[in-house]
């Protein structure tokens, strides 16, 4: 179910279009009574999708969903899509919010502010992303013990696979549908 939702807009040949609010509560179903449980699901919410330019970057989707790229301010790509596509199999798979921040409320301008408090200049911030996606070995490990209690192996694989930090390190959606957590699907 969550390769053909995802990626039913890469099947249209929209590939430099985002969706931007990847999110489970924007995946629609309709239950039949038929041998599956679940019939073919839609895009749901497809207000804010827009064509990706290079310069792209205002602020997109819910903050609990969002690609790190876009909290930092910096030109963001379809591959903010594949962040949210994977912050959804992880809080589907887990029934946790991952990535919500304790009691702060959901306002724009709350978390644009405190992200221009803790990043600082547009130029630390960068190099503070640049340090993060050296792949320190030590905080892979303390992410990946973390999930591994939550998730089975083969869900922490797939996962793995492409939510990375850096945007420029996660695959293209139809590279994501090589992976083999997508066989049986």
């Amino acid at each position: 179910m969550y390769a053909y939702v995802y990626f039913a807009k890469h099947a249209r040949g929209d590939a430099d279009f985002g969706w931007t609010d990847v999110e489970p509560n924007n995946i629609l179903v309709d239950h039949h009574k038929t041998t599956t449980s679940i019939s073919t699901p839609k895009l749901g919410d497809l207000g804010d999708t827009v064509r990706v330019q290079p310069t792209t970057n205002h602020i997109i989707g819910a903050p609990i969903f969002r690609a790190p790229e876009v909290f930092l301010g910096l030109p963001w790509s379809e591959s903010v899509d594949i962040w949210s596509f994977g912050v959804t199999i992880l809080d589907l798979l887990t029934g946790k919010h991952f990535f919500a921040p304790p009691n702060v409320p959901e306002d724009e301008e709350l978390f644009d502010t405190q992200y221009d408090e803790i990043a600082g200049p547009v130029l630390e911030v960068v190099h503070a992303l640049n340090q993060i996606t050296d792949r320190d070995p030590s905080l892979q490990q303390k992410y990946k013990r973390t999930l591994s209690d939550s998730l089975h192996a083969e869900d922490l694989d797939f996962l793995l696979h492409f939510m990375h930090v850096d945007p420029r390190d996660r695959p293209s959606a139809a590279q994501l549908l090589e992976h083999p957590w997508f066989r049986d699907v």
